[in-house]
Parts: C-alpha cells; structure tokens; sequence
C-alpha cells in the first residue's frame, strides 16, 4: 500500500507541476497577445472588424479538434473517478 501510495504522490506532484507550467505559459501567451493587439490596434483603425471576422473563422475551424481534446479529458477523468484507471 505504501508503494501504491507514493506512486500516487508522485502522479499528483507530476500533474501539478504541469497545470503550473502550464498556466505560467497561459499567462505568458495572454501577455503576449494583448501587448500585439493593442499595438496593431494603434496602427489600424479597422483592427477590431478583422480580429471580430478571424476570430470567427479560426473558432469553426478548430471546433471540432478542441471538443475531442475535452471529451477525451472527460473521458479521463471519468476513468480516475470512478476507480476504473486506479
């Protein structure tokens, strides 16, 4: 049981560890992305009538990838709840 436990342990610190990098690269990107859209913001009045149509675009487009990726995370985490995965 021991093991099992520190296995655990080690799965968990392991997975927080990543959500923390995880998040510092979110911060990091958001940062990022609002110093770019203020700036072309500055330089064309018609900034926010494209990023409305782009935004658009590229949300259909990446829809389908995006709903896979949080079924199969759903999926995973029905899995470790129901004692099924451990």
């Amino acid at each position: 049981m021991d093991e099992t436990l520190a296995k655990l342990r080690a799965a968990l610190a392991f997975t927080v560890r990543m959500l923390k990098s995880q998040a510092r690269q979110i911060s990091e990107l958001s940062a990022r992305i609002a110093v770019l859209s203020e700036t072309v913001r500055g330089l064309d009045p018609t900034f926010d009538e494209v990023w409305e149509s782009k935004k658009g675009d590229i949300s259909r487009a990446l829809s389908s990838s995006q709903q896979t990726l949080l079924d199969q995370y759903d999926e995973l985490l029905r899995s470790i709840e129901s004692g099924e995965l451990l």
